[in-house]
This record gives structure tokens, C-alpha cells and sequence, in this order.
């Protein structure tokens, strides 16, 4: 293989949402897991503690945060490893991204908010994003 063809096989990956080779999904997974940590600090002290303890969420709150800061190192190992098996990595890479977003976010709101029903619709909305990412990615 030539320098070039590496060149271009980056570029073709660079395609893909997120996944590239200049650090940056280094660096999203860095400042989601500083997130995690922030909003773990901020659910067992202060303000958004007491928000949180006065609609009876603390354990979805932590379960939030448990989550998010597990899957933030996952997506630090698949950034650091994704050269090398690069189109599992980038789907698998997106897939827990989202997650993320979605499943954590939910219940950092309900947490905040006491709305109970973001739970289901999170789920159904995380199965039908992997879906559409399976289904999407076997078509060339």
C-alpha cells in the first residue's frame, strides 16, 4: 500500500458521522467523559442534587451518569483502535455516541424534570437509530 491509498482510505472514511483520523473522536469522548463527571458531581451536591432528590430521580440520575462515564471510556478504546478494524469501529463508535445522547440524556430530563414517560420513547428511539444504521450501512 502507498502513502496516497492510506490518504484516500481516510478520506473515504471520513464519510462516516464522526469517524475520522485527526483525534477529534478522541477529544468528543474526552469532553463527554468530563461531562459525565461534572453532572455526576453536580447530581450528589448543590443545586441540581437537591432538583433531583425532590422528584424522587437519584437513581436514574446516577444510572445516567454510571452509564455515561462507562461509555465514554468505550468510546476512547474505539477511537484509539479504530485504524485498525475501522468499520466495526465506526458504526459501533456512533451507535454508543448516540446512546449516550439519547439514553443518558433522557434521564438526566427525567431527573430534572420528574417526566416519567421519556424512558419508552428513549428505547424505541435508540433500537430505531440502530436499525437505520444496520440497514443503511449494508447498502454500497
Amino acid at each position: 500500500f502507498s502513502e496516497g491509498s492510506d490518504i484516500a482510505q481516510s478520506r473515504s472514511m471520513g464519510k462516516e458521522f464522526l469517524m475520522n483520523t485527526d483525534g477529534s473522536q478522541v477529544r468528543l469522548a474526552a469532553i463527554l467523559g468530563s461531562m459525565g463527571v461534572g453532572l455526576g458531581a453536580a447530581g450528589a451536591h448543590g443545586r441540581v442534587h437537591d432538583i433531583v432528590a425532590a422528584t424522587g430521580r437519584l437513581a436514574e440520575w446516577n444510572t445516567a451518569v454510571e452509564y455515561h462515564l462507562i461509555h465514554s471510556v468505550v468510546l476512547l478504546v474505539l477511537a484509539a483502535i479504530g485504524r485498525n478494524l475501522s468499520r466495526f469501529c465506526t458504526v459501533a463508535w456512533n451507535l454508543i455516541f448516540f446512546g449516550i445522547v439519547f439514553f443518558s440524556g433522557s434521564l438526566y430530563v427525567m431527573g430534572l424534570t420528574g417526566v416519567k414517560w421519556l424512558g419508552a420513547i428513549t428505547g424505541w428511539l435508540i433500537l430505531a437509530l440502530g436499525a437505520g444504521r444496520g440497514a443503511g450501512s449494508s447498502i454500497r
